[in-house]
């Protein structure tokens, strides 16, 4: 498919990825395009309408000419298709061949996908652009430009509203500054901003925007800020004051660091400081290494007291851990009470955060799994470590190591009263877990595991569980606040992932994790397994099989360490960074949406530039692609050709590669329009070089199942079940060809195990589809109409066409009619569409329409779903049974599926 992008940087693609270069050369043929493509209404345009728009100047017989000459060319560059006619006065683009970011940006408004919206809009339409005289396509261009930057400056400040809803500030923070850069003189959105970074802490923010609005003011309008905008800057900067600044080491200080420890550091420079310590950066002269020097200050060290610190560091010295940052030395000199430790060239998690609010989900789970496996070697020595923030958390290659072990407790032993003294508060409010703000302060690691749950929060959200105005309102939010879930920020999150941190969060102690290291599991194991009939796998066998396969899982997250293993099977390594890319693009394949199929895509890419040599990634790529076309655009060809050249290319690598045979068999049966049996042998292939590749086991199983060969499917999915317990697609899958047997009740139960959000459009039809004909009718309705009102586009119409059903049994012809039809509108191009062609087949047949049924069901037989178990047996068909075409269909479809039967 062709690529146009006009808002910001202007792009033409051409359907084999390469830039069209010598129309962006033309500016005149350029602007007649982007008309086509971003004027509204879309669709077909009078000729002589274009023609005061570019060619003023001429004459009519000249400007026709020029049209002509430039639709010419527009189609020599894009395709016949692409630049369509109707009739001979009306010309238009045929967007099933041409893909616009406007009219893209223009429908993610229109649905609410705000953040799609903005991600779009990435500059001004067509920023920079100009063309001599045409005033009329001037004022129409600025016109555009002036309405899409308003659409997109109101869905930042939308944005901005829902994030401060959910109590996530950074990401309000966030919005607001996008809305600012949008219109940058909007004084309300401003104040809004410096509202918002002030109550983040970010007050040098604050002053910042400030400054830089009243810059912008005084030099464009010669003008200054509303009397409310400067109250409101005076009282941010009365604040400040009153906050001051973190302590510095005094010159003199960092004079008698240098002094005392010369004989075995040299201190370079200061790397970091905060309110209890400040980190040097120094060199070890003995051992020529680079290390980092903890220092804590004067003022602190004499309410500590040098005997209890050194103790304490002694103890905390015994934790030997590859995430846990060592102590290679300590002590005391001249007053100054010291620690030194490995220099670790990476950064902290603070500043990434700072850098990147919200981190990548796979990265998040790896460096949670990473911090809990050092809590739970240091719980059982004994060691809590009392002040668990992103501060203390350092990233170096792809791990994370924890910093500090034993410097909150040996201030903690210094009594409260000897730290009053000092100015200095104990622990980090955004982190502190209830008990801690208690009185007597006693804790244990469940109080580790509650500030790490923040850590997992604030990654995953994009801020702390908490925040507030001041500490006591912080430690009181900890103790009485609900925390607000996850998803409703980020709903990529897994449900998993998101009940893991939710129950390390619990206010009581034991009502968490009962220690890091089963937190740690519960990142890898998502959720309870479904039950399974005891004929399906014995409980024990059930249980043994979850357990390796969290350890696979928690091997593939890098939780576990070795990455020679990947769910049971040695791989290719490879480029290291290549293999650690491709890691990462599985972890967001396990979520079955558009955008995580997305990052997985361009992961992917990354990979297989980094280590062309990688038939894995390869594989792998070719199935993100397939995906893609396959459930979200149907009609991306680039995208679809992507993946047949993975596939081969994969192949070619590794003909001996389960996963590029899976690969093969994915693409053969959906992009290859259903060739069943083809795509059947290749699957059987993969399975024969790896049994246990649980997708290719799901993928047959599909296949069985859309062909009628339901014993078999469930065969597999029972498979791919007992390789993968959790597999919450297999288990829908499960439940569909129950159905399809006549099981409702036992489809009914699984479906009730399946968790909705591993993919909810199916999920809603297949739960409404057996409520009914279980005669639970409005039930099956109010499933619909729930999921209709919060997915109104629904992609490829397969709720609405369920509750066409509904309607027809209802004997509301128009309603079920209206249903249909809009179906048919949403399913267009959709390539897995027989599923709602076959709603239409059930709803013509209940409004005694046998002709318009059988029509519809030989769609889907022919479109993918030669089902005849289903079409044998679904009661409701029951009344069309006699009708001569039905008769006559049903016998076609019998004798095909036990050629099926015979042959597969």
């Amino acid at each position: 498919m062709i690529e146009l992008r006009l808002i910001g940087r202007v792009s033409l693609t051409g359907v084999e990825g390469r830039e069209v270069r010598n129309l962006l050369g033309q500016p005149r043929r350029l602007a007649l395009l982007a008309f086509l493509a971003a004027a509204t209404p879309r669709g077909f345009h009078r000729r002589d309408s274009l023609l005061p728009l570019f060619w003023p100047e001429l004459d009519q017989e000249h400007a026709r000419a020029a049209l002509r000459q430039a639709l010419h060319v527009l189609r020599a560059n894009l395709g016949a298709e692409t630049v369509a006619s109707r009739g001979d006065e009306e010309v238009g683009l045929d967007f099933a061949h041409i893909w616009c970011d406007v009219a893209a940006f223009q429908q993610a408004i229109a649905g609410d996908a705000l953040r799609e919206a903005l991600d779009l809009y990435r500059g001004s339409l067509l920023e920079g652009f100009f063309i001599s005289d045409a005033p009329e396509f001037e004022r129409w261009l600025e016109t555009e430009r002036a309405r899409l930057r308003e659409a997109a400056s109101r869905a930042a400040v939308t944005l901005v509203g829902r994030s401060e809803e959910c109590g996530n500030l950074t990401t309000a923070v966030h919005w607001a500054r996008r809305g600012v850069e949008l219109t940058p003189n909007e004084e309300v959105l401003v104040r809004r901003l410096i509202t918002l970074l002030d109550r983040h802490g970010d007050r040098a923010g604050a002053l910042e925007a400030y400054e830089e609005f009243a810059v912008r003011l005084r030099e464009e309008y010669d003008a200054q800020p509303a009397a409310e905008t400067q109250d409101l800057i005076a009282a941010v900067r009365a604040r400040e004051r009153a906050a001051g600044p973190a302590p510095r080491l005094s010159m003199d200080v960092l004079a008698r660091l240098r002094a005392g420890l010369a004989d075995r550091y040299r201190v370079e420079r200061e790397l970091a400081h905060g309110r209890t310590a400040a980190v040097f950066l120094g060199h070890d002269v003995k051992h020529d290494r680079p290390v980092a020097i903890k220092v804590l200050h004067p003022e602190l060290a004499a309410a500590v007291g040098a005997n209890r610190f050194l103790r304490e560091i002694q103890l905390a010295a015994r934790l030997q851990h590859p995430h846990i940052v060592a102590l290679h030395d300590s002590g005391e000199r001249d007053g100054l009470l010291y620690f030194v430790m490995p220099y670790v060239a990476g950064e902290s998690l603070r500043a990434r955060l700072d850098r990147e609010p919200q981190v990548p989900i796979p990265e998040a789970v790896r460096i949670m799994g990473d911090v809990a496996q050092a809590l739970g070697y240091a719980h059982s020595l004994g060691v809590v470590h009392r002040d668990i923030k992103p501060e203390n958390i350092l990233l170096e290659d792809s791990h994370a190591v924890v910093a500090d072990f034993g410097i909150a407790r040996a201030i903690t032993a210094a009594g409260s009263d000897r730290l009053t003294e000092t100015g200095i508060a104990l622990g980090t409010p955004a982190y502190m877990s209830p008990e801690q703000g208690t009185e007597d302060g006693e804790v244990d690691g469940r109080s580790d595991l509650y500030a790490l749950g923040c850590v997992a929060y604030e990654m995953l959200a994009g801020a702390p569980p908490f925040t507030g105005p001041t500490a006591q309102a912080i430690l009181a939010r900890h103790a009485v606040d609900p925390v607000a879930p996850i998803r409703t920020v980020r709903e990529t999150v897994p449900p998993g992932v998101e009940r893991a941190v939710l129950k390390a969060l619990a206010k009581v102690p034991a009502d968490r994790y009962p220690g890091a290291t089963e937190f740690a599991q519960a990142l890898a194991e998502p959720g309870p397994a479904p039950p399974v009939p005891s004929r399906w796998g014995r409980p024990a066998r059930r249980a043994a099989i979850t357990a390796l396969a969290s350890l696979a899982l928690l091997v593939a997250l890098n939780v576990a360490g070795s990455r020679d293993v990947l769910l049971g099977n040695v791989q290719e390594r490879g480029n290291r960074e290549a293999y650690d890319l491709y890691l990462s693009a599985k972890v967001h394949l396990l979520t079955q949406n558009r955008e995580e199929d997305s990052v997985a895509i361009t992961l992917l890419e990354q990979a297989v530039a980094l280590d062309p040599s990688s038939a894995i990634a390869e594989a792998e790529l070719a199935r993100a692609y397939a995906l893609r076309v396959d459930q979200f655009a149907p009609d991306d060809r680039a995208a679809l050709e992507r993946a047949r050249l993975a596939a081969e290319r994969a192949l070619r690598l590794n003909p001996d590669l389960a996963e590029a045979h899976f690969a093969q068999a994915r693409l053969l049966w959906t992009a290859g329009l259903f060739a069943h049996e083809r795509a059947i042998r290749e699957d059987q292939r993969a399975i024969a070089l790896n049994p246990n590749l649980d997708r290719a086991h799901q993928h047959l199983g599909g296949v069985y199942l859309h062909i009628g060969l339901l014993d078999k499917a469930i065969e597999e999915f029972q498979k791919t079940l007992a390789i993968s317990p959790r597999d919450d697609n297999s288990l829908r899958r499960l439940a569909e060809a129950r159905g399809s047997q006549g099981h409702y009740e036992e489809a009914l139960r699984i479906l009730k195990e399946v968790e909705p959000a591993a993919n909810l459009p199916l999920w809603t039809y297949q739960m409404a589809l057996v409520l009914l004909h279980l005669g639970r009718n409005e039930e099956a309705f109010a499933v619909v109409q729930g999921y209709l009102k919060a997915h109104p586009e629904d992609r490829g119409g397969v709720v609405t066409s369920a509750r066409a059903i509904r309607y027809a049994m209802a004997g509301d012809r128009r309603r079920a009619e209206e249903d249909i039809q809009a179906a048919i509108q949403k399913g267009k191009g959709y390539i897995h569409f027989h599923h709602a062609g076959y709603h239409i087949a059930l709803a013509y047949a209940l409004l005694h329409r046998p002709d318009s049924a059988v029509q519809w069901l030989r769609r889907v037989a022919d479109g993918g779903m030669p089902c005849y178990p289903l079409f044998a047996g679904d009661p409701f068909l029951d009344g069309i049974r006699k009708d001569p075409g039905f008769v006559a269909f049903l016998r076609e479809q019998e004798s095909q599926w036990k050629r099926f039967r015979a042959t597969l």
